[in-house]
């Protein structure tokens, strides 16, 4: 990274009892559906959903500027915030929140892993234009062994600042990095490049204003020349590289007999009897969950993306095509069922971290099918973005999320 600095950053006040982070912040991600939506915003009229999520960007700057004048947002000093996500299962992750400047993204400071949904991007950026304002952080890996997990021992035996436990049973704690520490924390953080796992669409937001703002000069730096990151150890340890699964609406109904005997042009076919099939399948593999059948598909070819131009390209572009999410997208999504950059980028497809969630959507007939992948090694994902290959929208992720709410960065103030 080149470059990690202290931002000024709004919390929820503490002071008041009706704001606890249970009731104010939302799980992070492209995971969360309408009902979920509608029971965070009952929660709490605090809760960040309505500026995140719901209404539109002139609303979101409405009800972000009233918090503001209700003490319902308090400011913090500019610094580091170190984060600890402990998971039920007992392992937990570190993690280091500041701000990168937008120009590193260019020089290859933050390595973009997944392209973005256009139309999420655009509300992301009217959200962010309006309230001047980005809710939550974009997550990146940053290389192994960067050193950041013997600098949070030290750091978090000072009280903490704040915790916050979520439905999934995450619990979240945060603390200020003290101001003599924050060199430690910059020599930390320098290095390789961050992968980005979390965000993305947050972060084109950010470059996209960033662009239209016009940057600041090295010596006169603008608000909204940086993008609040939340940076974690790279280290395989205390990382589980999740796929995200995904559903079929009824946006539009297909003819599943046709449209199998179709994809044999492209895939061996298979009658699955359980999802552990997928473990013993080759590389590409996905299930396909129908109401009433289960079907392993494996890629007869690789399915390539663009030609190689060096090497490290044809290594990337390897990888790249016996990934389950790229294979999905272009060999069935795009390949079998015909479905253009416009229909991928509307309501044909639901995102399902849960593949029981997605299985019981498909059992209850609120979806037509599923498809359920297989996790991507974290090294192949690093590959593929140094050499700037990208996956399909929503492949990838890193549980835990980092919360939307917990921390906001207003470059307005």
């Amino acid at each position: 990274m080149p470059e990690f600095v202290p931002l000024p950053l709004h919390r929820y006040n503490p002071a008041r009892p009706d704001l606890p982070p249970e009731w104010t912040s939302a799980p992070a991600g492209p995971h969360l559906h309408g009902p979920e939506l509608s029971l965070l915003a009952a929660k709490s009229p605090c809760n960040v959903v309505h500026v995140e999520r719901l209404g539109t960007a002139d609303t979101s700057a409405e009800t972000l500027r009233r918090w503001l004048g209700e003490d319902i947002l308090t400011p913090m000093e500019p610094g580091f915030l170190l984060l600890r996500s402990e998971l039920p299962n007992g392992r937990a992750r570190w993690s280091l929140l500041g701000g990168v400047p937008l120009v590193s993204v260019a020089e290859g400071g933050l390595l973009r892993l997944e392209d973005v949904n256009p139309s999420q991007r655009d509300d992301r950026l009217a959200r962010m234009r309006s309230a001047k304002a980005q809710f939550a952080p974009v997550l990146g890996l940053l290389e192994p062994d960067s050193g950041l997990n013997a600098f949070a021992t030290h750091i978090s035996r000072d009280e903490p600042l704040m915790e916050c436990r979520q439905g999934d049973g995450v619990r979240h704690i945060l603390w200020r990095v003290p101001q003599l520490e924050e060199p430690v924390a910059q020599t930390v953080i320098k290095g390789g490049a961050a992968l980005v796992t979390g965000g993305h669409t947050t972060l084109a937001a950010a470059l996209a204003l960033w662009a239209e703002q016009g940057p600041g000069t090295p010596g006169n730096r603008k608000p909204w020349d940086y993008v609040l990151c939340c940076l974690t150890d790279g280290s395989p340890d205390g990382l589980d590289v999740a796929p995200v699964h995904r559903v079929l609406t009824w946006f539009r109904k297909f003819d599943w007999e046709t449209l199998l005997t179709k994809a044999e042009e492209r895939f061996h076919v298979r009658p699955a009897t359980m999802p552990e099939d997928l473990a013993m399948a080759g590389d590409g593999a996905f299930l396909l969950y129908l109401p009433t059948t289960l079907w392993l598909l494996i890629p007869r070819e690789p399915v390539p993306d663009t030609p190689a131009d060096n090497p490290q390209a044809a290594e990337a572009d390897a990888l790249l095509a016996r990934c389950p999410a790229h294979v999905l997208e272009r060999g069935f999504l795009r390949g079998v069922l015909g479905l253009g950059d416009e229909e991928l980028a509307r309501h044909f497809l639901d995102y399902f971290l849960s593949p029981e969630e997605a299985l019981r959507l498909v059992r209850g007939g609120e979806a037509q099918a599923a498809f359920i992948l297989r996790p991507t090694p974290l090294a192949d994902l690093r590959a593929m973005a140094t050499a700037g290959r990208t996956l399909p929208a929503r492949s990838v992720a890193v549980p835990p999320c980092v919360p939307s709410g917990l921390v906001f960065y207003l470059h307005g103030q």
